[in-house]
C-alpha cells in the first residue's frame, strides 16, 4: 500500500527534504546490507518511500517521525504491514538503547534532518549497544569531510574517526528531492570499531585541544593553541618538539596518532 501525503507542505525548519528515487532508496538499503533477519532504525520517514522499501528487505523496521502530520500514515502503514511499527517523537531524546535491547544487532538506515547530522551521530556514539552498520543521507560536503581518508577536516570528524569508518557511497542530486534543496547530497555509510581508537568523548582535554585547534582551522596549529589554550609558550613548544608533530602544521593535516601524541605532551604540561 502506497500512502501519499500530497497535500502536505515539507517544513523548512524540520529540515525536511523528500526523497523519492527507487534506485537511490534501494542504494540507502545496500550500504547498510539490509537483510530480511534485520531490526532496522529508520529517522524521519516522513511519507514512507524509504520506509517501504526497507519493509521489503527487513525483518521489522521501527521509524521515530518528528512531525505529528505523518500520523495517519504512518497508523495505515503499521495495520497493513505486520513488520512496521514507529512513534511520533525526536530522535535527539528518544531512548534508542532501551528500544533496541532486545534485539541482538540493529541498523540505522535514514534521510535525517541535515541540520541535526552531528548531533544525531553524536548520539549514535554514545549508544550502548552501537548498529551494525548505518547508512545516512547527508549534505554532500558533510559527507566528504567525514569520510576523508587523508584529511581531518573537524572536530565532528576527529570523534567519528575515533569510534568508527566512515565511507561516502554515492552522491544524490539536489533535484531528486522535493522540495529540492541548495546542495546535493550524499548518502554516507558509518560501520563502528569493535574498540574505540581512542574515547575521545571522555577525554576533555583531548575535546578542549581539539575544539580549540579547529578554531582557527586555517591557521597553522601552534597559532591556534597558542590563542586558545591556558599554556605558556614555552610548555606549548615543548609540547610540539615532544611529540614530533610540526607547529606549522594545519589541524586536518594531523593523523589520529599525532593528535593523540600532541594531546598527551598537553596534558604533562597542563596537569
Amino acid at each position: 500500500m502506497k500512502q501519499k501525503n500530497k497535500k502536505l507542505v515539507a517544513k523548512k525548519h524540520l529540515g525536511q527534504n523528500w526523497l523519492d528515487d527507487p534506485a537511490t532508496l534501494i542504494a540507502m538499503c545496500e550500504a547498510a546490507d539490509v537483510q530480511h533477519s534485520d531490526f532496522v532504525l529508520e529517522v524521519g520517514p516522513g511519507p514512507g518511500s524509504l520506509t517501504r522499501v526497507l519493509l521489503s528487505q527487513a525483518k521489522k523496521v521501527f521509524a521515530v517521525e518528528k512531525d505529528d502530520r505523518f500520523r495517519m500514515s504512518l497508523e495505515l502503514l503499521r495495520d497493513s504491514e505486520s513488520n512496521f511499527d514507529y512513534i511520533i517523537g525526536d530522535i535527539l531524546t528518544f531512548d534508542i538503547d532501551k528500544r533496541v535491547e532486545q534485539e541482538k544487532d540493529f541498523k540505522v538506515v535514514a534521510n535525517i534532518p541535515y541540520y541535526i547530522t552531528s548531533e544525531i551521530i553524536a548520539k549514535l556514539i554514545a549508544l550502548k549497544n552501537k548498529p551494525k552498520a548505518v547508512a545516512l543521507m547527508t549534505q554532500k560536503e558533510v559527507a566528504q569531510s567525514l569520510a576523508d581518508p587523508k584529511r581531518i577536516k573537524s572536530v565532528a570528524a576527529l570523534i567519528l574517526k575515533c569510534y568508527a569508518t566512515a565511507e561516502y557511497v554515492r552522491t544524490v542530486p539536489a533535484i531528486l528531492f522535493t522540495p529540492q534543496p541548495k546542495v546535493d547530497s550524499a548518502i554516507l555509510k558509518l560501520t563502528f570499531l569493535k574498540k574505540p581508537l581512542h574515547d575521545i568523548l571522555s577525554d576533555n582535554i583531548f575535546l578542549s585541544v581539539a575544539k580549540a585547534a579547529y578554531r582557527g582551522k586555517r591557521k597553522m596549529l601552534s597559532n591556534s593553541l597558542a590563542s586558545n589554550l591556558k599554556l605558556s609558550s614555552e610548555d606549548l613548544n615543548r609540547a610540539f618538539t615532544e611529540s614530533k608533530v610540526s607547529k606549522d602544521a594545519r589541524p586536518e593535516n594531523l593523523t589520529l596518532t599525532e593528535w593523540k601524541n600532541l594531546v598527551q605532551e598537553i596534558k604533562i604540561r597542563s596537569l
